[in-house]
């Protein structure tokens, strides 16, 4: 929740504005106060909703409690043990939010999310998962795709190139496979593919 926070404050920043403009305000501040009311104590929480009112906002105190009052309510709720039955379960009444939704209520763009920790759709995840792995295979000595490929290629070409050299000396399949330590079939194979050069 406070990498959501920070997220949600990035997002602020990389929309190039001090305050948030109307139609914004309302949708920002419900997803800021919800995970706001997660990590600050019940005593604390309504001052710290003000004060995000006020400082991206540019509410005042009234106007915040009146507008983030179901958060406030359902905060204060939670903290007395309120519990909703949900999906076969007992959770307590604070709202939950997705990243997805999120996403969608605040229309947070691909290139945005690109600058956000926390607030990704699951493609970014995914991508951000892939490049991860593909670091880690680097770091471990793991050629690029298209230079394995290459090295692959020169390496088979040159194994053909044996394989055809000894043939020409006159050695059988097997013989050419002992060689180059490969089977005889994979020996037949560079041969029967060597005409294709």
């Amino acid at each position: 929740h406070q990498d959501r926070l920070d997220d949600l404050k990035s997002l602020v920043w990389l929309r190039g504005v001090d305050k948030l403009p109307p139609g914004q305000r309302d949708r920002w501040m419900f997803v800021a106060a919800v995970s706001l009311s997660y990590l600050v104590e019940p005593q604390a929480f309504e001052k710290k909703v003000i004060e995000l009112g006020r400082d991206y906002a540019g509410w005042s105190e009234g106007e915040t409690r009146s507008r983030m009052h179901t958060v406030i309510s359902r905060a204060h709720a939670a903290a007395g043990g309120k519990k909703v039955h949900w999906q076969g379960q007992q959770r307590d009444h604070r709202y939950r939010l997705t990243n997805q939704e999120i996403i969608a209520r605040l229309e947070i763009t691909s290139e945005e999310e690109r600058c956000l920790k926390t607030i990704i759709s699951e493609e970014t995840k995914r991508e951000r998962d892939r490049q991860r792995k593909e670091c880690e295979r680097r770091s471990q000595g793991a050629q690029p795709r298209d230079e394995y490929i290459a090295s692959r290629r020169e390496r088979r070409q040159h194994t053909r190139r044996e394989a055809r050299k000894l043939r020409g000396e006159g050695k059988s399949l097997r013989e050419i496979g002992r060689a180059l330590d490969i089977s005889h079939t994979q020996v037949r194979r560079l041969l029967d593919s060597a005409g294709g050069e």
